[in-house]
């Protein structure tokens, strides 16, 4: 009965005051709408892997080589990581190695006599299941991973094959071998950091020597930190390394997707500082919703004191007012967040869109409850002051028609509003920032082209064996075709590959000397800047990697020795003590660890490898010297004829039996891609910053109201006296523009800490420009007046008779 009254009363009250409540419902709504948004993002990216078996024991070993500007490596040698199998405090190992870069099996097939493409093909041990959450649908995974000649697919692939999932006994011809399905497997769930959909049988005993993603589970209480150390101290004892930083790192699973970002990640992985921001805006978001709910609730008051007199003259106790107003913000709050539920339910797809993610509002019993809670406990902080204001206030006071709000009150107020534009100011100061750093990105000179570029990925090595030369030269006679290369690697990620050599001066270049194996014309393919020497050219036939002709005498241990030329990079020219850069061209340089002498013929300028984060690093161009079983091939094109060669470069790899479905790309994509996360990062600031001060102004002119109507007699008494509407303004502004200062003058040193950290987390970046944070607070400044002013020039319009004729 007593809820029933007291729903009555709220229904009344909005009723009465309906502009009032849908300014204060629509603007918490939209607050907590964007804030159920980020907690759905928040909650996905925090979920991956957790349902993989024993994940909280479960580590995979990743490679540091201890060099500025080169991440670490996700693959080690399987017997490396076979050498911590008999600790006490490691129970078991699994490897994946990748088919396709290691030979294992031809993914260019036929089925039924029809070429195809397999996907995704990875070799893995029997012991899977312990390790991936991967469940068999037809056949046994532990038969197609136990014996040779046979595969597992998923389902998403078999029905790309075959039409059907059930196809257990079908065959796949793989260059001479007939593989037979043995298992099919559901897709793997979009929130694992795995992506396979072809596996085969590896024998971890004859292919210990082959390089693959390890992992690891281990007891309760295992001693990561020892287990670190053995697997560094084996691989450098087997490669017999010195003077090298390198170490190993056992990073655990769930950790993964957030943390590890190797261009040899399953998928791209996501972005720790993107979910923290997010967690943070959505924290901002709910905050300023209810400031916004206290200001108008404590504003609204002021008409309903006479109202609450009356109950209190009839009997109702401070209690029973107190719970009445606690069950008002929680009917308000209830309707804010049903409103909010379906705008997150209209905004998902587009954000979805924009985070290239399949976010969704489940509706299971657990999120229903955590909604419930959410209301009660949003509604409680909500009701909590405009509940305490009417405990407090005297019944005469109440009949005068004003509230016992005290000092502790308008601090209550102040600090609202004063929060409010330091959160405002700070999110429009940071996604200026961000959006300049990340145009400084975008527009900085990273020592390579990537305009009308295209790449052709993953060309089998040992199918272009011989035909490296006649496969270029087919492809740069197609009209529209500037020049073509060969590479193992791309600027646009991070090299693996290294070259270690001598100098002439005895310098030695030890550590981790990357190197990108490259064909012919590999400067004006990649565009880079040639400062001294020449590009690789094919009437240089001695600059591709070629065998020394030498007596039997002379051939030096079992290893036959061989010749190429290199072109290096400035910086790596000068940390070997040259300064003139002109000096090195037609230097030798000799091999440390294997038996290869390099002519240097050119030297460029320094690149920006990689990712927005990475350095600049000295590295070396060889030419003919691969080390990755997959190449690919750089077409330079020209600027109107780019979008026609698809087709055409398609048609050469099938005719050089290359590639069935090849895999190509723009390098412009390439290297835009490398900018997402800060792209994403900076578009997510920059939207909710101009979201959040526009809930700001919904609390101001809450506030304003509130002043408004404190102050509407002394307007009045100051027109009747004289006073002009912009003496009126200026004295309902004045305290909101004092505030708003004391507010920017906060807002500025933890703006000014928090930019700097950011921006030092790249190796290259702007300053914090002075004029950002002026220009904020002027936005922010300009948006508090506008909004003060609309309810001020309205107190100031009102004929003074209307308020005094009671007095």
């Amino acid at each position: 009965m007593m809820f029933t009254h007291y729903l009555s009363s709220t229904v009344r009250i909005v009723n009465a005051h309906k502009l009032h409540f849908l300014l204060n419902v629509i603007g918490l709504a939209i607050g907590l709408s964007a804030a159920l948004i980020m907690v759905q993002f928040v909650r996905y990216e925090m979920s991956f892997d957790a349902f993989q078996p024993d994940a909280q024991r479960v580590y995979r070993l990743q490679v540091d080589p201890g060099v500025d500007g080169l991440m670490s490596v996700p693959v080690t040698m399987l017997h490396i990581a076979q050498s911590v199998r008999e600790r006490s405090d490691v129970q078991a190992l699994f490897y994946l190695v990748d088919a396709k870069e290691h030979g294992l099996l031809e993914t260019d097939v036929k089925i039924a006599g029809q070429p195809w493409a397999l996907r995704n093909v990875y070799a893995s041990i029997a012991n899977i299941q312990e390790f991936v959450a991967i469940t068999p649908l037809f056949g046994s995974l532990q038969e197609a991973l136990s014996q040779p000649n046979t595969l597992a697919l998923s389902q998403r692939e078999a029905i790309r094959l075959f039409g059907q999932p059930d196809v257990i006994g079908r065959q796949i011809v793989a260059g001479n071998k007939d593989m037979v399905v043995a298992a099919v497997f559901e897709n793997l769930p979009e929130q694992s950091h795995f992506v396979f959909d072809t596996l085969i049988a590896l024998d971890e005993t004859k292919q210990a020597k082959l390089s693959g993603y390890v992992y690891v589970r281990t007891t309760q209480n295992a001693e990561i930190t020892d287990i670190e150390n053995a697997l560094a101290k084996r691989l450098i004892d087997f490669y017999h390394l010195q003077n090298t930083q390198l170490t190993y790192e056992l990073v655990a699973m769930q950790d993964i997707y957030l943390h590890a970002h190797s261009p040899f990640e399953f998928k791209r992985g996501g972005s720790l500082l993107l979910v923290k921001c997010a967690l943070v805006l959505a924290i901002v978001l709910v905050v300023i919703g209810l400031a916004n709910y206290i200001n108008f609730a404590v504003s609204q008051l002021l008409q309903r004191t006479k109202e609450i007199a009356v109950r209190k003259t009839v009997g109702a106790s401070q209690a029973q007012l107190v719970v009445q107003f606690l069950i008002e913000a929680l009917q308000l709050v209830g309707c804010a967040m049903i409103l909010a539920l379906g705008l997150s339910e209209l905004a998902l797809p587009y954000f979805n869109v924009f985070a290239e993610r399949t976010l969704a509002i489940s509706w299971s019993v657990t999120s229903v409850l955590g909604t419930f809670a959410g209301i009660l406990m949003l509604g409680l902080i909500a009701g909590a002051y405009p509940a305490y204001l009417v405990a407090r206030t005297p019944q005469k006071q109440l009949l005068a028609g004003s509230l016992q709000t005290g000092r502790d009150a308008a601090f209550v107020r102040k600090t609202l509003l004063v929060l409010q534009s330091v959160l405002a100011v700070g999110l429009l100061a940071g996604s200026m920032v961000a959006l300049n750093q990340l145009a400084f990105l975008q527009g900085s000179e990273r020592g390579f082209l990537a305009e009308n570029r295209l790449v052709v990925h993953g060309i089998d090595r040992n199918k272009l064996q011989g035909r490296e030369t006649q496969l270029t030269t087919v492809l740069s006679q197609l009209e529209g075709v500037s020049s073509v290369t060969l590479s193992d690697g791309l600027p646009t990620s991070p090299i693996t590959s290294e070259y270690y050599f001598r100098w002439p001066n005895g310098y030695e270049e030890t550590g981790f000397p990357p190197t990108l194996g490259s064909g012919f014309n590999v400067v004006s393919t990649l565009g880079l800047n040639l400062i001294a020497g020449r590009d690789f050219e094919t009437h240089f036939a001695s600059d591709w990697i070629h065998t020394v002709n030498t007596s039997q005498a002379e051939v030096a241990s079992d290893e036959q020795p061989q010749a190429m030329s290199l072109i290096v990079t400035e910086s790596m020219a000068k940390r070997a003590g040259y300064m003139h850069v002109e000096e090195v061209v037609e230097l030798k340089v000799v091999g440390l660890y294997e038996n290869i002498e390099a002519t240097i013929v050119g030297v460029v300028g320094d690149l920006k490898v990689g990712g927005a984060k990475d350095d600049r690093v000295p590295m070396s161009f060889s030419c003919g010297l691969f080390y990755e079983q997959n190449l690919n091939v750089v077409i330079k094109g020209q600027d109107d004829k780019v979008r026609f060669l698809l087709p055409h470069i398609t048609a050469i790899l099938r005719d050089f039996d290359l590639s069935y479905e090849p895999h190509i790309t723009a390098m412009q994509q390439d290297v835009e891609y490398n900018f997402k996360e800060e792209a994403a990062l900076s578009t997510l600031i920059t939207f909710f910053s101009v979201l959040a001060v526009g809930l700001s102004c919904f609390g101001i002119l809450g506030l304003s109201a509130f002043q408004v109507l404190r102050k509407q007699k002394e307007i009045a008494i100051r027109k009747v006296l004289g006073s002009s509407k912009l003496a009126v303004l200026n004295l309902i502004a004045k305290e909101f523009m004092r505030l708003t200062f004391i507010a920017l003058c906060a807002a500025f040193p933890i703006f000014y800490i928090g930019s700097q950290r950011w921006l030092e987390t790249f190796n290259e970046h702007v300053g914090v420009m002075w004029w950002v944070f002026p220009v904020a607070a002027l936005c922010v400044l300009m948006m508090t007046w506008g909004t003060v002013v609309v309810m001020a020039y309205r107190a100031a319009s009102v004929r003074p008779a209307l308020i005094l004729r009671n007095e």
